[in-house]
């Protein structure tokens, strides 16, 4: 599926964009949370009481993450060549606005996304939900046929499927875990950035 009548592009950042880094498991074990739970569904699960030490310590271990980020490679050629046929940006992620920023800026990324369209956990219910990309489709004013959701995990491409657009579901290591909800697999962002046919 050629992506050359796309112009509304939709990226998940952590693992993505980025080197995926995020030790899950040990986050988990830091925030007390059982090993299969996911993180924000496992924090709003806990008493009230407990959830505003539990943010505040998961902002404290994602601001390391977002410190030493590393950029995966190719992402600032594929945004460069998204940038030069005049595309639509966006970052969707589940983590926190600020720290995105920061990730962002630290891989030399943050020139490619308005401060706007930098979308965090705290604006929008977190994916898999589709709430994100229908504001940013709003935002747009874009149809689901020109409109693209780019991820590594179950999460962006149930977002993306929710949301009627295109899924590419970037896929490192080969393992093609979610074939029904994705329009498009790749291992390499190189191979995205030749899809667009340009």
């Amino acid at each position: 599926m050629p992506l050359r009548d796309k112009r509304h592009f939709v990226f998940d950042m952590d693992g993505t964009l980025t080197i995926a880094t995020h030790d899950f498991d040990a986050m988990r074990d830091a925030l007390g949370l059982p090993p299969d739970s996911s993180i924000l569904e496992g924090i709003a699960a806990r008493p009230a009481a407990e959830q505003p030490r539990l943010h505040r310590r998961l902002h404290e271990l994602e601001l390391d993450y977002a410190r030493r980020a590393q950029p995966q490679p190719g992402a600032a050629g594929l945004l460069q060549r998204l940038r030069r046929r005049d595309a639509s940006l966006a970052i969707l992620t589940r983590n926190d606005k600020a720290l995105a920023g920061l990730t962002l800026e630290v891989c030399g990324l943050r020139e490619f996304f308005p401060d706007e369209l930098i979308l965090g956990r705290e604006e929008h219910a977190p994916k898999p939900a589709p709430d994100g990309i229908l504001h940013l489709m709003q935002h747009w004013q874009a149809a689901p046929a020109s409109t693209v959701m780019v991820g590594d995990y179950v999460y962006d491409l149930k977002a993306g499927r929710a949301a009627g657009v295109t899924t590419v579901h970037f896929d490192e290591q080969g393992l093609a875990r979610w074939p029904e909800l994705s329009d498009i697999t790749v291992q390499e962002l190189s191979e995205l950035a030749e899809l667009l046919g340009d």
